[in-house]
């Protein structure tokens, strides 16, 4: 679920994600009635919706802000 409103703390609407994987390099995703995606989203670009209202990722990403505490530390 996801709660959005004009201030934080004061939500005035809340909208539920539920994503399916029902294959390998597949998915499902409904973002409540706003708009629904299918397909592998594992392309950079990832899915979206035809009313454009999100978009989904899906695959493996290089996180470059990974950090290897023991390593740093290990290092200093």
């Amino acid at each position: 679920m996801v709660d959005s409103g004009a201030r934080f703390g004061a939500t005035s609407a809340t909208t539920t994600i539920v994503c399916r994987f029902p294959a390998e390099k597949e998915l499902e995703c409904r973002a409540g009635d706003a708009d629904y995606v299918r397909g592998n989203a594992s392309t950079p670009a990832g899915l979206q919706g035809p009313n454009h209202r999100f978009r989904v990722f899906a695959g493996l990403r290089d996180d470059p802000f990974f950090n290897n505490v023991k390593g740093t530390r290990g290092g200093l």
